[in-house]
């Protein structure tokens, strides 16, 4: 046993004390692995700090519709916890009357396809459907879908405020038109109305 040490040692250190070509190749490698695996530590602490920065709601969904990860956007836009939804069908968190129209998308995903930004009710956690904006891909390996990579950015408050801008608009003209008075534009008192 001793013997079998020695010529282990021997075989890494050289009979001289000097490293033999065998021993640099292994400490080179220990080396590249321990750089490569530091790297990759770094890089996966950068990611899931982006995703958990993010103020969209970033999930994944499994090749059967289940929901295999959410960030914690999600849980600041419905109010769900994280827990609550993983490994739930995506489909139980959409307004009924958008179920179809989710179904035909994710017959697409399924094929493959990429498609455009599409828009479906959420249900909140105080039972009131949100608005979201959807982008999402499949996640292809092999030439097999494996699952599906998406955002989701709430929207709900900007179509408000884009309604009550029409609304308005809507309102004025019909004022305009309706009224007895004689409305016009005037134009600053610096301008020169003679240079027309």
């Amino acid at each position: 046993m001793a013997k079998r040490k020695k010529s282990e040692s021997q075989l890494l250190t050289g009979y001289e004390g000097v490293a033999s070509p065998t021993a640099r190749i292994i400490n080179c490698d220990i080396r590249e692995y321990k750089q490569a695996e530091q790297a990759l530590r770094e890089s996966e602490e950068n990611y899931r700090s982006l995703i958990e920065s993010a103020r969209d709601a970033i999930f994944t969904l499994s090749p059967t519709g289940m929901i295999t990860s959410v960030n914690s956007a999600f849980e600041k836009i419905t109010g769900w916890s994280c827990t609550e939804w993983i490994g739930k069908s995506f489909v139980s968190i959409l307004h009924p009357n958008d179920l179809q129209t989710a179904m035909d998308l994710f017959g697409s995903l399924l094929r493959g396809d990429v498609l455009p930004i599409f828009e479906l009710r959420v249900l909140f956690k105080s039972g009131e459907y949100g608005l979201g904006e959807f982008t999402v891909t499949p996640q292809i390996q092999g030439g097999k879908v494996k699952g599906f990579l998406g955002i989701a950015r709430d929207i709900t408050e900007r179509k408000k405020a884009e309604a009550a801008l029409r609304q308005e608009k809507v309102f004025n003209q019909t004022l305009v038109q309706a009224s007895p008075l004689f409305f016009c534009c005037y134009r600053s008192r610096w301008e020169n109305l003679d240079d027309e």
